[in-house]
């Protein structure tokens, strides 16, 4: 637990100032990110090294063409979609240890960091501020927290025992219900729907007058993003089983690789896109 606790100060400690300077500081960051989880997700059947650079290729190339071209609706490039599939079937075909079910997997988890990686540029630019995404990974993180304390003290009944055995019901309800505390109270002091009245803070839009803005729309986002996050987390964990691995990779000792730190704000940063451009 201590080395944990150690390794997530020092991921904070980088990552904060990512997400608040933004711009290019904050592409070099997701670039990264991505990068080493597509070397991670490629290391797990001990991939050819060529299939290993062309999946980091697809995830960071993509990545830099969302910065550049960034979308104004959900619409994305049929390309970004077709190619990753094209791709992997393609080599399935004339490369014999890349079976179809490896190409399958490879292709969806390619288009799913593309649209992460959409998710993660769009929501930054929300208000031109870092208050959305700072909502978004602090009800993310705080799900994930409250969960692991609240489940191993009180911690009965399973929430999934085939998937993930640790889990409990009693750690996901509490989770859930601190991280809607949390996330309307910072939703108070940074509002995330709008900037108007407010101060800038370090890149933070600080709201001054602490009117509660959006109070309905706030906890419904919240909601929803503390149920998907941990139906991300249990996606993850079955490609974890499914693969028979504790962890994706190493880097972040107590915490396994990148790509298990990713597993709940994945899937909560696409739905977040998806709700606040089409809903609210």
């Amino acid at each position: 637990m201590k080395k944990r606790i150690i390794t997530g100060l020092l991921i904070g400690l980088i990552v904060i100032p990512l997400l608040l300077l933004g711009n290019i500081p904050y592409l070099i960051g997701i670039i990264l990110l991505l990068g080493g989880v597509g070397y991670e997700i490629t290391n797990l059947k001990k991939h050819h090294p060529l299939i290993k650079i062309l999946t980091i290729i697809l995830i960071t190339g993509t990545t830099l063409y969302h910065y550049f071209y960034p979308a104004n609706s959900l619409q994305t490039s049929y390309w970004l979609i077709f190619l990753p599939i094209f791709i992997y079937y393609l080599i399935a075909l004339w490369y014999e240890k890349l079976d179809f079910k490896e190409a399958t997997f490879l292709s969806l988890f390619v288009i799913l960091m593309n649209l992460f990686s959409q998710s993660l540029l769009y929501i930054r630019s929300i208000n031109d501020n870092a208050n959305a995404l700072a909502f978004v990974v602090i009800t993310t993180c705080s799900v994930d927290i409250f969960a692991l304390f609240i489940g191993s003290k009180f911690g009965k009944h399973r929430l999934n025992e085939r998937i993930s055995p640790k889990k409990s019901i009693e750690g996901s309800i509490g989770g859930i219900i601190c991280a809607l505390v949390i996330s309307f109270i910072f939703n108070i002091f940074f509002p995330i729907f709008t900037n108007e009245g407010t101060t800038n803070f370090l890149n933070l839009a600080y709201n001054s007058s602490l009117v509660v803005n959006e109070p309905f729309k706030v906890l419904l986002l919240a909601f929803v993003l503390t149920i998907v996050g941990q139906i991300g987390d249990l996606v993850f964990s079955m490609i974890k089983r499914s693969y028979e691995v504790k962890d994706f990779g190493n880097l972040l000792p107590g915490h396994g690789g990148l790509t298990d730190r990713i597993d709940s704000l994945c899937f909560n940063c696409i739905i977040f896109q998806i709700l606040f451009m089409t809903l609210l």
